[in-house]
C-alpha cells in the first residue's frame, strides 16, 4: 500500500477523490477504477444470451440447449441481478441497461414471448428443423402458466417484485409497477391461516410452508408498494408480515432461522432480507421501534451468529457448497448497507453502525484484493482463509451486489 507522509491538501484531495470514484464507478472511468463494470461486463459476456433476452445459467452458447429445456435462466439470481444494475444506474445518472432490463420484461413477462426470438435466431444459425417448428407452434398455442414473472415459489417471484418496483421508481413506467403489484398479489393470494400462516415458500404439495426469506421479501415489497402507491392494503399487509413475523419469533434473539420453530438454519440473506423488512417498514411508518429491532438484529448477527471472520469480512457460515448458497453473501451485504444507511440517517444506534461499518469496510476491502480474481471472477469465499474458490454466475453476481452495495453506502 503506497503511503502519503504529510500530504499537501491538494494532494490529499486527489486522493480522496480517486478513491471515492473508484468506490462509486463514476462514468467514464477505466474498467480497473470501475469493478463493479468490469465485473458485470465479465458476467454478460461469459452468461448473457441476446435470443433469448436474459442471462443463462451455464456459460457459452446454450441457446439450443435453452430451447429443448436444458439450460435455463437463473431466475431469482437475475432478479438480484436487475435490482443491482438499476441501483448502477441510478447511482451513476446514466441509461446505459434501461434499453436491455425494458426487452428482458417484455420478453419474459409473458415467457412464451421468447420463443419466437429465441427461434429466429436458430433459423438464422441453420440450426432447425420440422420438429422444431412443431414445438414452437406447440408452445405458441399454450397459454402461459405463470405471468407477470409470478411461479410457484413465492420467494422467487418476490425478487422480482422488488426490482420492477425499483426500475418503476427510476422510469415512471407503469408496466413495471403493474407487474410488482402483480406479484404482491400472488403472495398475499398465498398467504395461508391454515398453515401457521404467513406467505407460505411454494404452491407445490409438499413444499406449502412458510419461511423466513419469502415473508421478509414480502414484507419489503408491501412496504415499499405502500410508498408508491397512494393504497392502504398494502400498509395493512406490510404491518400483517411485520406482525406475523414477530408473532413466530422468526427472529430467536440469536440468529434469523429458515421457519417458525426451526432451529440453526441461518443463511445469510436470511439476516439480510429480514433486516430490510424492518428497515422498509419503518420508511414506511416512521415507527422508531422498527428501526430499532433492525438495529438489535444487525447486533445480534455481527456479534453472536458467526457471519464474519476474524478480520471483518462477510462469510457463509453453513459453507458455499452449492449454487443457491453462492449467492447469499451478497444480498446480506445490501441489507447490511441498508440497515446501516437508515440508522445513520436517523442519529440511532452508533455503536451498531460502527459495528456495521467494521464489516462493510474489511468486506468491499477484500473484494478489490486483485489476487482474489479467478480469470475476472469472484470467488465463493472472500476472506484469505475462505476454502471454495470455484466461480460461477452466483458466485460472481455476489461479489458485485457487496461491491454495489458498500460504494451506494460510502455515499
Amino acid at each position: 500500500m503506497t503511503q502519503f507522509f504529510r500530504p499537501t491538501r491538494r494532494r490529499f484531495l486527489q486522493a480522496a477523490t480517486a478513491c471515492i470514484g473508484a468506490a462509486r464507478g463514476l462514468p467514464g472511468m477505466s474498467p480497473e477504477h470501475d469493478p463493479v463494470g468490469s465485473g458485470l461486463k465479465r458476467l454478460d459476456e461469459r452468461y448473457w444470451c441476446e435470443p433469448a433476452g436474459i442471462w443463462l445459467d451455464r456459460e457459452g452458447d446454450q441457446l439450443r440447449a435453452h430451447w429443448e429445456g436444458r439450460v435455463n435462466a437463473p431466475w431469482w439470481s437475475a432478479a438480484n441481478l436487475v435490482e443491482l444494475l438499476v441501483d448502477r444506474m441510478n447511482q451513476r445518472k446514466v441509461n446505459d441497461d434501461d434499453a436491455r432490463l425494458e426487452t428482458l420484461h417484455d420478453l419474459h413477462r409473458d415467457p412464451v414471448k421468447r420463443w419466437p426470438r429465441v427461434a429466429e435466431s436458430l433459423k438464422a444459425k441453420g440450426d432447425w428443423n420440422d420438429a422444431d417448428q412443431a414445438t414452437l407452434e406447440r408452445r405458441m398455442a399454450r397459454p402461459s402458466k405463470h405471468t407477470e414473472f409470478r411461479n410457484e415459489y413465492l420467494d422467487d417471484s418476490a425478487w422480482w417484485g422488488i426490482a420492477w418496483l425499483k426500475m418503476h421508481e427510476r422510469t415512471g413506467e407503469t408496466k413495471y409497477l403493474d407487474t410488482a403489484r402483480a406479484i404482491q398479489a400472488h403472495m398475499k393470494h398465498n398467504w395461508r391461516p391454515d398453515l401457521q400462516g404467513g406467505v407460505i415458500w411454494c404452491e407445490e404439495a409438499g413444499k406449502q410452508k412458510p419461511n423466513s426469506i419469502t415473508n421478509s421479501l414480502y414484507l419489503i415489497l408491501s412496504a415499499r408498494l405502500a410508498v408508491v402507491v397512494s393504497d392502504g392494503g398494502y400498509r395493512e399487509a406490510a404491518e400483517q408480515a411485520g406482525a406475523w413475523l414477530k408473532e413466530k419469533r422468526v427472529f430467536d434473539g440469536r440468529g434469523v432461522v429458515d421457519a417458525p420453530g426451526h432451529q440453526g438454519d441461518w443463511w445469510s440473506y436470511n439476516q439480510g432480507a429480514y433486516m430490510g423488512g424492518w428497515v422498509a417498514l419503518a420508511a414506511l411508518t416512521g415507527d422508531k421501534k422498527a428501526l430499532d429491532h433492525a438495529a438489535e438484529v444487525a447486533e445480534v448477527v455481527l456479534n453472536q451468529a458467526g457471519f464474519a471472520d476474524e478480520t471483518g469480512v462477510v462469510l457463509e457460515k453453513l459453507g458455499t457448497s452449492g449454487w443457491d448458497g453462492c449467492l447469499f453473501k451478497g444480498i446480506f451485504v445490501r441489507y447490511l448497507a441498508q440497515t446501516r444507511t437508515a440508522l445513520s440517517a436517523d442519529g440511532r444506534h452508533a455503536g451498531v453502525v460502527d459495528r456495521l461499518d467494521r464489516v462493510l469496510s474489511p468486506t468491499r476491502g477484500a473484494l478489490l484484493q486483485p489476487d482474489l480474481l479467478r480469470n475476472g471472477f469472484y470467488p465463493a469465499d472472500w476472506g484469505p482463509q475462505g476454502k471454495n474458490r470455484e466461480t460461477n454466475f452466483n458466485t460472481q453476481l455476489s461479489g458485485l451486489i457487496a461491491l454495489q452495495a458498500g460504494a451506494l453506502q460510502m455515499r
